[in-house]
């Protein structure tokens, strides 16, 4: 770790189940508070923009298809809606009926 620890800090960043785990990971194999601090300053500094420009260009990208979107999304819901209530009224009919 001491000799790519501060690399696999920086990495680290761009991996969302290891950027929790590169502090406590990188203390315990020894790496040296100032090496891990310039490579997680350095990570952060690279690693937002690419993020904030990612979800802007995503976002801008899924405009158009915001209607369709919201079309399907209203049509799923109805659609659970309605097996659930068949659901509940079928279990409930049995219920009346007995067994």
């Amino acid at each position: 770790m001491l000799r790519h620890g501060a690399l696999a800090v920086f990495l680290g960043r761009f991996f969302p189940g290891l950027r929790f785990m590169a502090g406590p990971l990188a203390g315990a194999a020894g790496l040296g508070f100032r090496s891990f601090f310039v490579a997680n300053i350095l990570g952060a500094v690279v690693f937002v923009p690419y993020g904030v420009g990612l979800g802007y260009a995503l976002g801008y990208g899924l405009a158009p298809y915001v209607a369709e979107i919201q079309f399907v999304e209203r049509a799923v819901l109805i659609a659970v809606i309605l097996v659930i209530a068949g659901l509940v009224g079928w279990r409930l009919l049995r219920w009346r009926l007995g067994p």
